[in-house]
């Protein structure tokens, strides 16, 4: 399904990835961890090339992306979604028109754009919110909002880029659920980059751990599933105390 083979990837002096290599299978939920700096987010991106390695090759689907033609390399992205971790939502479109703009890029036929778009806001739940602003949705809604412009193209892959750091933990665990039922649904191949440990025990079946650029280990994982309920203050606190909230 995704493939890297010896890949580095160099920014002037600094190596960002050193000779890494990785395989993820099809259908998994694979999590990329590591401290900041450790290249976690240089290696996601090179999985749809919007970073290009300096050396080594990236194949995804059976498509070597890093040797593709322009035109081969569009065709090849519309089977990869992307949700990063600040939304990248355009302030001036609505909910609407910022899922359609994927569509646009695709070059997906303009006949098809109401009912894809429909369909993806029914699946998050924002239907009611196609015609509103970013400006007036909360983080989660932002993201529901980032998770259905990824899905409208029908992706096998979703790389997700730090999708919750940004979250409150309540939003977090709302935003993991969309996450998991979306694999459960269509079969995606979730590939998750967190520096919250959680969220890959929760969640991912395999998980890859970097340190300075080069892979320390990868492990295979049983996830625990997501918290269910709410986070409250009382509970934060018994978390931090590890005792009674009221001591």
């Amino acid at each position: 399904m995704i493939t890297v083979a010896h890949v580095s990837k160099q920014f002037a002096s600094f190596a960002a990835l050193r000779d890494v290599s990785l395989y993820i299978e099809k259908g998994a939920i694979h999590g990329i961890v590591g401290a900041s700096g450790a290249g976690k987010s240089t290696l996601l991106r090179m999985m749809n090339l919007l970073e290009r390695p300096t050396s080594g090759d990236v194949h995804v689907n059976g498509v070597c992306l890093s040797a593709a033609s322009p035109k081969a390399l569009r065709e090849a992205r519309k089977s990869i979604g992307m949700i990063f971790q600040h939304f990248h939502l355009v302030s001036n479109k609505t909910v609407y028109d910022n899922i359609a703009v994927a569509l646009q890029l695709a070059r997906i036929p303009k006949k098809e754009h109401a009912a894809r778009v429909q369909e993806v806001l029914q699946y998050v739940g924002l239907e009611a919110y196609k015609e509103q602003y970013p400006a007036t949705l909360s983080g989660g809604q932002k993201q529901r909002v980032a998770i259905a412009r990824a899905l409208v193209t029908k992706p096998s892959i979703l790389l997700c880029d730090e999708p919750t750091s940004a979250l409150d933990p309540n939003t977090t665990l709302d935003i993991l659920r969309v996450l998991q039922q979306i694999h459960a649904d269509f079969g995606v191949t979730l590939v998750i980059v967190s520096h919250e440990l959680s969220v890959i025990q929760q969640i991912c079946t395999s998980a890859t751990v970097l340190q300075a650029g080069e892979i320390y280990d990868t492990l295979t994982l049983v996830p625990t599933g997501v918290r269910s309920g709410e986070q409250t203050a009382e509970s934060f606190v018994r978390a931090l105390t590890g005792g009674d909230a009221h001591a």
